[in-house]
């Protein structure tokens, strides 16, 4: 499925209610129609870091990348907010966001290279 996505799932760019404990997604400037599967991957990617402001080096640590039972239950909680619970669909986002991890950054990397061109680099 292509629903509306982000397109830039970090966690700068998610509010949590503290009454209703609802996350909300804020900053669509990437925003658009996209896999469901690449949007997801970006924030699993997102957690190994190199994009705060505190970490002006950009470095990433890949401990930190979520585990196996952290996507799966990630993306079940996910699909449940859809309605879907069924293994086959849990299966099948699973390995759009596989498919997607590797995908996204090449999408980033190319993005990169997209600003430097065009806005310069100060090294």
């Amino acid at each position: 499925p292509t629903p509306s996505a982000d397109n830039d799932l970090l966690a700068a760019n998610m509010m949590e209610d503290m009454e209703t404990g609802k996350l909300h997604l804020v900053d669509f400037e990437y925003g658009g129609f996209n896999f469901r599967g690449f949007d997801i991957a970006n924030h699993f990617n997102e957690w190994a870091g190199g994009t705060e402001a505190s970490n002006p080096s950009g470095t990433t640590d890949y401990t930190l990348f979520p585990s196996q039972d952290q996507m799966r239950a990630f993306c079940q909680t996910y699909l449940a907010e859809m309605g879907l619970k069924e293994d086959r669909d849990l299966d099948q986002l699973l390995l759009e966001v596989r498919i997607f991890l590797q995908i996204n950054h090449l999408y980033w990397g190319l993005w990169a290279v997209n600003m430097a061109a065009s806005e310069g680099c100060a090294s």
